[in-house]
């Protein structure tokens, strides 16, 4: 019976520093497929493969003579060679007390000769190796050992040099992600300026409501803009800013009215606080194209109540700033709201 491989003194350390070179399980690649092409070549042999050993198997990430090398790790020849930093020759696995009875060497692919490399990182661990296998006899010289220490070496550079690069590229993505966060935040910023200056300016509820939306809907990503009017048990929208391709059907409808129980300025009156809607999938506004809409009440005029509404025919959520953005927009046209219920209370 075949002895099982004994684990490295540091094997939990190992493990985790296979793990960060992301490789297991992955795609063949061919900088390594050309390593085990070079490795069969130069040693005379007809299969060359690179194994990495985890847990409880090694798996092969390129192979040249032979097809798929998983296998438990109980039976793996390269668990044996990660246990010193020298090339393991096996001349013959079927005298050895280790092999003879391995299913690798009983059954396919019939290992006779093994040889392997380990793979050191320049942390010293070994993930795994760089083998030769024959199945018959082959002689292993002193520069065949040399040969794969090298090829060995280059297949942990090539190991590093995708760490590198996906490190590399990753930080690129972070940068590029804060670089569009900056933008947008100052964008915001400007934005949010440019409504605070609003309020400073004595504007009609519609006109600072149309103000507000050619401010706020590009930053944001509007479609649609509307003041909505509660009275009764129905609600009707007067569109202030909408963009170009709106369904003429979304203006009519809002211009002609719904029920107000359901709907999403009766929600919102209910509620008494701003609703944001990221997936607008019922009503009479879904059926016209609405994926996401925002209702933040105004306040009251008489017996009318009003709602800023906006809308995007994109289902996309609404981000903190965004819902910074549209509160700030409703709290000018809110303003506008109070100074004219003002002067109508007091007209002299």
């Amino acid at each position: 019976m075949s002895l099982p491989p004994p684990l490295p003194a540091n094997e939990r350390e190992r493990l985790q520093a296979l793990r960060r070179y992301e490789v297991l399980d992955t795609l063949p690649e061919e900088a390594f497929d050309r390593i085990v092409r070079l490795a069969a070549r130069m040693l005379r042999v007809p299969v060359a493969i690179i194994n990495f050993v985890d847990e409880d198997r090694q798996w092969g990430k390129a192979t040249h003579g032979t097809g798929s090398t998983e296998a438990p790790r109980e039976h793996s020849f390269c668990a044996w060679t990660i246990l010193s930093d020298e090339v393991m020759v096996v001349e013959n696995a079927h005298e050895d007390p280790r092999f003879r009875d391995n299913p690798q060497v009983t059954g396919a692919p019939h290992i006779h000769l093994y040889a392997g490399a380990p793979l050191v990182t320049p942390g010293g661990y070994r993930l795994g190796s760089l083998c030769v296998v024959s199945p018959g006899p082959h002689e292993i010289r002193e520069e065949d050992r040399t040969v794969l220490r090298e090829l060995a070496a280059m297949v942990v550079d090539e190991l590093e040099f995708r760490r590198a690069r996906r490190d590399l590229e990753r930080e690129v993505a972070v940068r590029e992600r804060a670089l569009r966060d900056l933008t947008e935040n100052r964008a915001h910023t400007e934005t949010l300026a440019v409504l605070l200056a609003s309020l400073e300016v004595d504007l009609l509820p519609v006109e600072a409501a149309r103000l507000t939306a050619e401010h706020v809907a590009r930053q944001v990503g509007l479609d649609w803009v509307a003041l909505a009017s509660a009275g009764g048990n129905r609600v009707t929208a007067r569109t202030v800013w909408h963009a170009p391709g709106v369904p003429d059907a979304l203006l009519h409808t809002a211009r002609q009215g719904v029920p107000l129980p359901g709907s999403l300025t009766g929600r919102t009156l209910e509620r008494g606080a701003p609703l944001f809607v990221d997936e607008s999938a019922q009503g009479p506004f879904a059926d016209l194209g609405v994926r996401a809409a925002a209702a933040l009440p105004l306040g009251r005029m008489g017996d009318v109540a009003h709602v800023y509404l906006a809308a995007r025919l994109r289902p996309v959520g609404w981000s903190a700033a965004d819902r910074q953005l549209l509160e700030a927009a409703a709290s000018s046209v809110r303003v506008a709201f109070e100074r004219a219920e003002r002067a109508a209370s007091f007209p002299g």
